[in-house]
């Protein structure tokens, strides 16, 4: 099997999987109780373009017979992320949920923290999303481009947990 085609099987696979786990996406909804967030299935769009476009200047290198290590590096690198971008709407793979007074982040299926809703200091709001501290020490980020942003906020108000702008 070329490397050509292990790529584009690369490319199609996280895609595909992306997509038909769309279904079981987090649902929005009003409940400050329980929710899950994570990125919107928009977001594997951009993914798709960005390793297709590379995957294009991989094949594009090995016809004009200029594929180089450095070029190998380079483009694959940028494929894998591309890879990663595609698969963040995918169910545990980075997502935040809130269960009750339970606060879980996961991340590539593996790593997974969980804190007491009641142990936060505070959260500050940074360009990127929402960085909850716990003691003093940053302990997880929330993004602010995921699903069910308001709730978090909306439940932090509800906790009387101070959310600084920084």
């Amino acid at each position: 099997m070329s490397l050509i085609t292990i790529l584009i099987i690369a490319l199609v696979v996280p895609a595909l999987l992306s997509w038909l786990s769309g279904k079981s996406n987090a649902i929005n909804t009003d409940s400050t109780q329980q929710f899950d967030m994570r990125p919107g299935r928009a977001i594997s769009v951009i993914g798709i373009i960005g390793a297709a476009f590379f995957l294009f200047c991989i094949i594009g290198a090995s016809i004009a017979g200029a594929l180089e290590g450095y070029l190998i590096a380079i483009f694959g690198g940028l494929f894998l992320l591309g890879i990663f971008v595609i698969l963040l709407p995918v169910k545990g793979f980075w997502e935040v949920t809130v269960n009750g007074d339970k606060v879980t982040s996961s991340r590539f299926w593996i790593f997974r923290k969980t804190i007491d809703i009641h142990d936060i200091d505070f959260c500050v709001d940074d360009r990127g999303g929402y960085e909850i501290y716990v003691k003093g020490k940053r302990r997880m980020v929330i993004d602010s481009m995921s699903g069910n942003i308001m709730n978090w906020v909306n439940r932090m108000e509800e906790e009387g947990i101070e959310i600084r702008v920084k």
